[in-house]
């Protein structure tokens, strides 16, 4: 697993541009999220291959710590860049938009959901038989599953609905008030879902809000970073969150700790993308597809996990092949619902 590991980080750095006077200023534009967002999703496939298979090679032993140390953070940074790409959203289009929240991202969402759901449903008969009317309606919401990724998609929705709830009440174009609530919505929200839930469920959820702060602070952070005489304000905040990151690792097991080394990795790693200006195709894809490749990971390995016990890196490569194949299928027929139901801009696929 080590060798797929690395051959993710090699499409990283294969091009890339150091910024040793200034930054990059696109490091929070849509492409070079993807490439970001692309890693952490060849990271996620890799995580739930791992599920299926046994890693008793000597090679896997590195990766076994890896992915035990990365934990949630592989996901952090989707939720970072939800809570930044709906803030901007709102600062920019305002009321028009959120007020388009409820149907046009969070229902238009939940039914692409459902429409992967169905697949694992049809497969979770075959195998298992007719599962009851409440397993199916909680498996529609994302609290429950048939062998699909769930908690995520779950996690997001809740976190727009909170969103949208709280910027439709409060009409303010201060928005530090609406972020402050979000916040601490968020916090209650991942309170009542420990209630039922393991930790992986809530434990990322503050990286939504941190990533709304971002977009408001967006403009006066890179005037204190990049703008004054001086590089240490810039220098200083990194190795801060780089050192946070480094001790507070140490101390996963503690849920509060862990919260503040998971904000302390994401903000490390955003401020590293401002230097560090990363061009990949391959990952832009991934990124760009990443609800697809998520949502669709998990049937292949279902699938074909009988016929390939014993020989993981075929397994492995020929999952990611049919995941790919199915997010080709996939995507223009989700395009085409969105077309027809929410009317939403075929080439841009926007609203």
């Amino acid at each position: 697993m080590i060798y797929f590991l690395f051959i993710l980080c090699l499409l990283l750095v294969s091009n890339y541009r150091f910024y040793q006077k200034g930054y990059c200023k696109n490091y929070l534009d849509k492409y070079h999220c993807n490439v970001i967002k692309g890693l952490f999703i060849g990271i996620v496939f890799m995580d739930h291959f791992s599920q299926y298979v046994k890693l008793n090679n000597y090679l896997d032993i590195p990766y076994i710590h890896f992915i035990h140390y990365v934990n949630q953070f592989e996901v952090a940074l989707f939720l970072f860049y939800s809570g930044y790409g709906l803030m901007v959203s709102i600062m920019q289009k305002r009321m028009p938009y959120i007020k388009k929240l409820p149907s046009h991202r969070i229902l238009r969402t939940l039914i692409h959901f459902d429409v992967a759901v169905s697949l694992y449903l049809m497969i979770s008969i075959w195998k298992h038989g007719i599962p009851s009317i409440k397993a199916v309606a909680l498996g529609f919401i994302g609290w429950g599953g048939f062998g699909n990724s769930n908690w995520y998609i779950f996690a997001i929705l809740v976190l727009w609905m909170i969103s949208f709830v709280v910027f439709y009440v409060f009409r303010t174009d201060k928005y530090i008030l609406q972020i402050s609530i979000t916040t601490l919505l968020t916090v209650t929200a991942a309170y009542l879902i420990s209630l039922y839930k393991q930790p992986y469920w809530y434990n990322t959820l503050l990286c939504f809000p941190l990533g709304m702060s971002f977009a408001l602070y967006k403009d006066k952070l890179e005037k204190i970073f990049f703008k004054s005489c001086t590089r240490w304000p810039y220098l200083f905040t990194t190795i801060f969150c780089g050192a946070g990151t480094y001790i507070f690792g140490k101390h996963q097991a503690n849920f509060y700790l862990y919260e503040v080394w998971i904000l302390f990795f994401t903000m490390f790693t955003v401020l590293i993308t401002m230097k560090f200006e990363f061009n990949n195709s391959i990952l832009a894809w991934m990124g760009k597809h990443l609800f697809e490749i998520y949502i669709l990971m998990r049937l292949p390995m279902i699938l074909l996990q009988p016929y390939f016990k014993g020989h993981n890196y075929h397994y492995l490569v020929i999952s990611a092949i049919i995941t790919g194949a199915l997010v080709v299928v996939f995507t223009p027929f989700l395009k085409w619902l969105d077309v027809h139901l929410f009317q939403v801009n075929k080439r841009r696929g926007e609203f």
